[in-house]
């Protein structure tokens, strides 16, 4: 029978992010009275895209430096006990799978230390040699979560790909954050933004003086359309801001 992590092409048995937000490639969640919740994907490969990118969150924002950091972030045990927390045994078949126990066949299957050093998830750039390394701790932690492995080295490989590489045309920050070359987030650019609002503030302020000033309907039909197609104008230039910021966040985040 297939377990959820394969039903879901959901290898690491990802959890839903709150407020209804979905990673790139989620096209559900499916709800279980035992399990919980859990997101499904539309392939393996966006599955493993969003746990890699969900552990780099893990760095950057949880203080998590090494393999061992990362278990025990992704399945914390809870007080008084060590038991599997972002599965759960019953997904995988797996009958008490300890959170002590999932960091060591981990290390078993991938030959690294529990201290390996996993901050470079947020570096400029990763090398193949850091990547392949996380490849292999996916597929170790998916032979955890599920039971058995549910995902192929080549799905792996393009999953931490997706999630490490940078599209063509982007840059990543040392902060982990993808940028877009010819639009990064400078201070000229938050400077020039706020002077196009402060352009169009006094540009309308003009308007609604001068149009309150005419008495020929005609040439304030006139005054209406220039300030209208103005309005539009701005408007869609905003528009096409906020497209191109929400399209590096999606290409660095979710």
């Amino acid at each position: 029978m297939p377990t959820l992590a394969e039903t879901n092409r959901n290898p690491l048995n990802l959890r839903p992010l709150p407020a209804g937000e979905k990673w790139k490639g989620q096209t559900g969640v499916s709800t279980n009275p035992v399990t919980g919740k859990f997101c499904i994907f539309e392939s393996n490969a966006y599955g493993v895209r969003a746990a890699v990118i969900n552990m780099r969150s893990y760095v950057k924002f949880s203080g998590v430096k090494t393999l061992k950091d990362v278990i025990y972030r992704w399945a914390p045990p809870p007080p008084g006990g060590e038991i599997i927390g972002q599965a759960g045994s019953a997904v995988g078949g797996v009958d008490m799978n300890h959170t002590a126990a999932y960091l060591q066949s981990v290390c078993r299957q991938t030959g690294l230390p529990a201290d390996f050093d996993v901050t470079a998830l947020v570096s400029s750039s990763s090398s193949p040699y850091f990547k392949g390394k996380i490849v292999s701790i996916v597929r170790a932690m998916n032979v955890v979560e599920a039971g058995g492995s549910t995902i192929t080295l080549l799905e792996a490989q393009e999953g931490v790909n997706m999630a490490l590489g940078v599209p063509e045309g982007y840059t990543r920050q040392d902060d982990g954050n993808i940028i877009r070359e010819d639009m990064k987030q400078s201070e000229s650019l938050k400077i020039n933004t706020q002077g196009q609002v402060a352009n169009v503030a006094a540009t309308g302020t003009a308007a609604v003086t001068a149009f309150s000033a005419i008495s020929d309907w005609r040439i304030a039909a006139i005054v209406a359309a220039v300030i209208l197609v103005a309005g539009a104008g701005t408007a869609f230039y905003f528009w096409r801001l906020r497209k191109d910021r929400k399209q590096m966040h999606e290409n660095g985040i979710a």
